[in-house]
């Protein structure tokens, strides 16, 4: 897939919606979901943990 066609939700829902939607999965407490969630985000975009603060 095209970078242009992952990034082109983003200009076609509402700012505020997407923004708002991000916040509850960030806040989530979904167990083994949130977790698989967090790695896949982690593994994707290269997040270093050692930055991360607890």
């Amino acid at each position: 897939m095209s970078d242009r066609l992952k990034v082109l939700p983003q200009y076609l829902l509402p700012k505020q919606r997407l923004t708002s939607f991000a916040g509850r999965v960030a806040g989530a407490q979904g167990g083994t979901m949130t977790t698989r969630l967090i790695r896949w985000f982690v593994g994707k975009y290269g997040v270093d943990m050692n930055e991360a603060e607890n």
